[in-house]
């Protein structure tokens, strides 16, 4: 897997959360924080 195709992926799934997070529990800044920075462990992880 190339760079820029993990990095799609990842963001992806980072958006997907991030919508399936506020439609349960609305906006929570901490927990995009945390997201964030797993996130970025995962990409910069390699």
């Amino acid at each position: 897997m190339t760079e820029q195709w993990k990095f799609i992926c990842l963001h992806h799934i980072l958006i997907t959360q991030r919508l399936n997070y506020k439609r349960e529990y609305h906006s929570d800044q901490r927990y995009e924080m945390r997201v964030l920075h797993a996130f970025r462990m995962q990409v910069f992880k390699d």
